[in-house]
């Protein structure tokens, strides 16, 4: 029988113990570092939703000259494809407004303001396009 080194056997074992422990701090190491970054992640969409939420904004605009169904259909067609301009509500019932959810960073109350104008209809002092006025129809003036 052959005499084995008891230095020799514990070197080995030493060495074997040190790579599996190696082995499993890389393994835990790797989840920190993946958990680290979805949280990371997690950080940035959040900081990313709060400034789009920062800059949405509500205002209601005064129709004195909106008047019926067709009214309220022409305005909401004409701010549907205003960049920035997320939802908008119309009440032709006194008090007659648009409610306009929107993008500050894209558009402004001034700017919808004028687009209503265009559509031939009043809002908040902004006069009529009388232009597009005429072309509405008679119920509607």
């Amino acid at each position: 029988m052959e005499k084995t080194d008891a230095k020799g056997f514990g070197i080995v074992i030493a060495t074997k113990l040190f790579a599996i422990y190696t082995f499993y701090f890389l393994m835990i190491m790797k989840h920190l570092v993946i958990i680290i970054s979805i949280l990371a992640l997690g950080l940035f969409c959040n900081s990313c939703a709060e400034k789009s939420q920062a800059q949405e904004k509500t205002a209601t605009i005064t129709l004195s000259t909106a008047k019926c169904e067709t009214c309220k259909k022409n305005i909401e067609k004409a701010l549907k494809d205003v960049p920035g301009v997320n939802n908008a509500i119309v009440s032709t019932k006194a008090p007659k407004s648009v409610t306009v959810v929107y993008n500050a960073s894209i558009t402004s109350e001034q700017k919808i303001c004028e687009v209503i104008s265009k559509a031939g209809y009043n809002a908040n002092g902004v006069s009529r396009d009388t232009a597009a006025y005429e072309k509405l129809d008679a119920c509607c003036k």
